[in-house]
């Protein structure tokens, strides 16, 4: 189809705009109609191929939807007069500063400027200003329109699709969309472009009725027969009119010459005689087969059964009401040869949306979606569900498992202040990659070059996951010169304690330190000193599942206190983040995401989504910069303060947020998610560096005088139950949340939950958590 993939929103008018719609549909366009709430179309047979969606855009609401699907269409058609569209403050002005690549087609009556531009008109009024009515009838009478056809059909519909096919063709070196006002006065004059041209000619000096071509030459006009049914005489060329006269049985030596204009009404009535002796079939059997141009005037009925039209295929018959009850539909045959035209939809799918009902006459389908035919659907959607969720299992079960690593690693390399700036770079860098997250989901790919490259959106998701995805693979494997570990007792050469003065034999290198080698030497800043032990003291206790158990059933008191904050504060998160677009999408837009999918509650739902995405990108944004902010205020403040001001925005953010839903407020408040994830990331991670070292001193401090204590906790050991809290949480906010919203029957109870978690947790933080002084 020449036009597939364009997508076209067309605005319910009378005829011409939607012939011109059902146009561009024939040809492959995704043309949406939007109808007036409360009102049908009165033009669904000319509504094939379309969907329909009812809004009304005199309300903001409506207005708003309709700016929406605005920003993903290629063209719009309004079919109302001047200056109803821009009172609606939805002109092209405004909707091109959206979508600059929008065509925005104007089709009206007299056109956007002029002193008729805002009168109302017809078909005749247009064929009246256009001058071509003052050539249509007969000789002696007044004036007559050939049906509607002509300004509303061919001056109005269809030479509006030709106004769109060639914005779009400009469109694809220009990239930018353009206004077209086709109007159907200068549309019918258009047409009639060879009746101006050959004024001067002579073709049209006679008064109405009395020229060649309108019916008043004796070879170009009609001819009642004797059934009372008509033939249709267009013998112009001589060869022609020669087997014309051959056919009526006359002489041409005893008739006048062709062109005499004088003699025409004479010939008219002689030809007129000797048509009227025979039926329109017994004229058909002796012209049939000839070129005297004479072919029979059929009705609609039998036009479609004549044999020409049957073998061409011309008219296609399809069940309104039944297999019984046919109608007969026309189609274009300008059909190219490699792209074959056909229908897709003989019956038009409209959903007839209001903003509190709805009504179908066919199954609900995206607005600007794919039509596919699925030979069973049910079951390729059961094994994409569960693909689906086996891979969000995986993903997520990989982001998780590698961040308590990260972690362990951290501490277990790194110097104390070095924990710090890591724990910090870990924030940042968290926080960018949620904001590039958030910001690829709240961007709208499917009007743009690699959306319609990729397919949809979310191959354009699944495009930057595998592409980010393999980039850090690269780095992770690439970046870290990594040295194994060992036990430095056991691997230091005795001669190279005398050759290396800066290691001295009565010092002990810790195992567990990554050491730096440059030509052959040790790096003592990245060893801890110690006193040296016996090696019985320094062999390393295999671990094992009990051994593992036991050292978590045995967890220090302020240990167990430091997790139980960290689930609460990720409860709390969670609980916020896993529904806030939903929120912000049925709370703050007001909008439906059970609707159906071409309902206007539905769109208004995804554009609380989009928004809610870029809600959680400031948020990502927010908590990068406030893990430089952290550095400054912790010495005022100290580990405590962080701890306690973090939870406190926190709750006091989704309060405000649930209690008083607003679109600017709730993005505002979204930096108090940065807060709180930035401080989850880094405070709790910092108190359990400040536990170790404080155990450490500890040790080193018995060593000194002679009492060794081998009793000490793995710190990896410790990072990893720290950061089985969001799993926990994740476990606790899936199976909780879901049944609260089931019985609020909002998901209001959700940021209010977080909110109450959040206020507990500050709480918390501050009566049981311990901090080193």
């Amino acid at each position: 189809m020449a036009l597939r993939g364009v997508r076209v929103l067309e605005l319910a008018g009378l005829v011409p705009g939607p012939f011109c719609g059902m146009v561009l549909a024939d040809f492959g366009a995704q043309v949406v109609r939007v109808d007036r709430t409360g009102v049908r179309g009165g033009t669904s047979y000319l509504a094939r191929g379309k969907r329909s969606l009812a809004l009304d855009l005199k309300r903001p609401r409506g207005a708003a939807v309709l700016r929406r699907l605005c920003t993903r269409a290629d063209v719009v058609l309004d079919p109302f007069r001047a200056g109803v569209m821009e009172k609606l403050q939805l002109g092209p002005e405004i909707l091109q500063r959206e979508n600059p690549s929008l065509i925005y087609a104007r089709l009206s009556g007299f056109g956007q400027l002029g002193r008729f531009s805002r009168l109302a008109g017809h078909d005749i009024n247009y064929l009246a200003l256009s001058g071509v009515l003052s050539k249509l009838g007969k000789s002696g009478d007044k004036p007559c329109a050939p049906l509607n056809l002509l300004a509303d059909f061919g001056g109005g519909g269809l030479m509006c699709a030709l106004g769109i096919m060639m914005a779009l063709f400009e469109r694809t070196r220009s990239g930018k969309g353009q206004v077209i006002d086709a109007n159907m006065v200068e549309g019918t004059a258009y047409l009639s472009t060879f009746l101006w041209q050959t004024q001067e000619m002579g073709l049209w000096e006679q008064p109405r009725g009395q020229n060649m071509l309108d019916g008043g030459a004796p070879f170009y006009t009609t001819y009642r027969t004797a059934d009372e049914e008509f033939m249709a005489v267009g013998a112009i060329e001589p060869q022609f009119y020669e087997l014309l006269i051959k056919g009526l049985g006359l002489k041409s030596e005893e008739l006048p010459n062709q062109m005499s204009i004088t003699d025409w009404p004479e010939m008219k009535k002689k030809f007129a005689d000797i048509f009227a002796k025979k039926t329109k079939a017994e004229w058909c059997r002796i012209f049939d087969g000839t070129d005297a141009c004479v072919t029979p005037v059929l009705s609609l009925e039998e036009a479609v059964q004549h044999g020409h039209n049957k073998e061409r295929g011309s008219f296609i018959t399809h069940g309104e009401q039944g297999p019984d009850t046919k109608f007969w539909i026309s189609y274009p045959h300008t059909a190219t040869s490699r792209r074959r035209w056909g229908l897709r939809s003989l019956q038009p799918t409209l959903s007839w949306v209001s903003w509190g009902r709805v009504k179908s006459q066919a199954k609900p389908t995206p607005v600007f979606g794919r039509e596919a035919l699925i030979a069973d659907r049910r079951k390729k959607l059961t094994w994409a569900i569960t693909i689906t969720m086996i891979g969000v299992v995986l993903f997520d079960f990989a982001a998780d498992f590698i961040d308590g690593p990260i972690k362990a690693y951290l501490f277990d390399v790194c110097s104390h202040q070095d924990k710090e700036r890591g724990l910090h770079h870990h924030a940042l860098f968290t926080g960018l990659g949620g904001a590039l997250g958030y910001i690829l989901g709240a961007i709208d790919w499917a009007h743009l070059k690699l959306g319609r490259m990729l397919g949809t959106e979310f191959q354009v998701m699944f495009f930057f996951s595998a592409l980010m995805l393999t980039l850090c693979v690269v780095i992770h494997l690439c970046s870290i010169p990594e040295a194994p570990l060992r036990d430095v007792a056991k691997d230091i050469p005795p001669q190279q304690d005398s050759q290396d003065p800066l290691l001295s034999s009565d010092r002990m290198y810790e195992y567990g330190s990554i050491e730096k080698v440059k030509n052959g030497y040790i790096n003592p800043e990245m060893v801890l000193q110690g006193e040296k032990t016996t090696n019985t003291q320094q062999t390393r206790r295999t671990m094992t599942m009990k051994s593992l158990l036991r050292a978590l059933v045995s967890m220090p008191p302020h240990y167990r206190y430091l997790c139980i904050s960290h689930l609460l504060g990720w409860t709390a998160f969670l609980s916020n983040m896993l529904f806030f677009t939903d929120f912000m999408g049925q709370i703050v837009y007001h909008g439906d995401p059970y609707s159906a999918h071409n309902s206007t509650e539905f769109l208004i739902y995804q554009r609380g989504v989009e928004v809610g995405c870029w809600g959680l990108c400031i948020n990502s944004v927010f908590s990068s910069l406030y893990s430089y902010f952290q550095k400054v205020l912790v010495s005022y403040v100290g580990l405590k303060g962080l701890y306690f001001m973090g939870y406190l925005l926190f709750g006091l953010g989704t309060g405000f947020i649930g209690l008083f839903p607003n679109i600017y407020s709730t993005l505002v408040l979204c930096t108090s998610f940065g807060v709180m994830s930035s401080t989850l990331y880094t405070v709790p991670f910092n108190l359990i560096a400040e536990y170790h070292r404080e155990e450490q001193e500890k040790q080193r401090r018995q060593a000194q005088g002679g009492d060794v204590d081998s009793s000490g906790r793995g710190q990896g050991l410790d990072c990893a139950a720290l950061t089985c809290m969001v799993q926990l949480a994740q476990i606790l906010v899936g199976g909780g949340l879901g049944f609260l919203v089931n019985i609020a029957g909002s998901v209001v109870v959700v940021v209010i939950t977080a909110s109450v978690v959040a206020l507990i947790g500050c709480c918390f933080v501050v009566l049981f958590v311990r901090y080193v002084a």
